[in-house]
């Protein structure tokens, strides 16, 4: 079964978008990068543990629908962002990636998911994503964690 997902782009400059075709229309592919980049770049909300102040929680407000939401949308990796660059940050951020798309293993979209992931000093962190999928078809995908989010411009 075929699943369409919106087709976007990474460009040079490290920002993420939509691709449009020549009549306007969103362009499509039967890849999964929508969901996962969602799944990584949305906010899951902390717990109590976490982030003490409610808040500063954070969170997407589509995740407090009650009975409609079945999972929780995102990813945790934001409470990394003021982090050093250390094993144990690269090993929670690991954990946030695969926690944030544990839905599509049980949602039956993919067979299997591999995180791992390496730090880059001093830009940051990078995933390693390979996600197989019921037809044995590997996708693999690559994210450098906080590389452009450093303010580069003048006070």
């Amino acid at each position: 079964m075929a699943r369409i997902d919106l087709a976007i782009t990474h460009g040079s400059d490290g920002v993420y978008d939509i691709t449009f075709n020549a009549d306007g229309d969103f362009e499509t592919t039967e890849g999964l990068d929508t969901g996962i980049l969602l799944s990584l770049l949305e906010e899951r909300r902390a717990n109590e543990s976490e982030v003490s102040t409610p808040q500063k929680r954070r969170g997407w407000v589509g995740s407090d629908l009650g009975d409609i939401a079945v999972y929780e949308l995102g990813s945790k990796l934001w409470l990394l962002d003021q982090e050093r660059l250390t094993p144990d940050t690269l090993n929670r951020a690991v954990d946030y990636a695969r926690q944030s798309l544990q839905w599509m293993l049980d949602d039956g979209i993919a067979t299997s998911i591999n995180v791992t992931g390496e730090i880059e000093y001093p830009e940051g962190i990078k995933l390693f994503i390979v996600l197989e999928r019921e037809s044995n078809k590997v996708e693999s995908f690559y994210f450098n964690l906080w590389d452009k989010t450093i303010f580069r411009g003048t006070a």
